[in-house]
């Protein structure tokens, strides 16, 4: 009778040590996975819409020639690249950047390559 008992008990205790690594993964159900590529789209909106806004200001200060700098957006940090002629373009392209609604940081990446005369 000990011997019936056991041989089930092995069983299921075997069958669960094989499929323990299986039922823990969470493989996303297609709500989730539609819910986080949704996610990631509204992202990728706000992500560029920020971009744009930044890219507007930045063209439309009149101190600043912002044709060479570029301008990378993720989650409200704002990355600005490319060249400026001086110091003062680099810092007030960053300054002008910090001030918009939606910045949360500013990596200022800019490099000043003197305008040759």
């Amino acid at each position: 009778m000990k011997l019936t008992r056991t041989i089930p008990a092995l069983l299921l205790g075997t069958g669960l040590a094989l499929a323990g690594p299986a039922v823990m993964a969470h493989e996303p159900t297609l709500g989730e996975a539609a819910g986080n590529t949704a996610e990631k789209a509204g992202d990728f909106a706000a992500d560029s819409a920020l971009t744009a806004k930044v890219k507007v200001a930045l063209i439309s200060h009149r101190d600043l020639d912002a044709i060479d700098i570029e301008v990378e957006s993720t989650d409200g940090v704002v990355t600005l690249s490319g060249e400026v002629p001086n110091q003062a373009a680099l810092e007030q392209a960053e300054m002008v950047v910090a001030q918009l609604e939606g910045v949360k940081d500013v990596h200022n990446e800019l490099r000043v390559v003197p305008v040759a005369s």
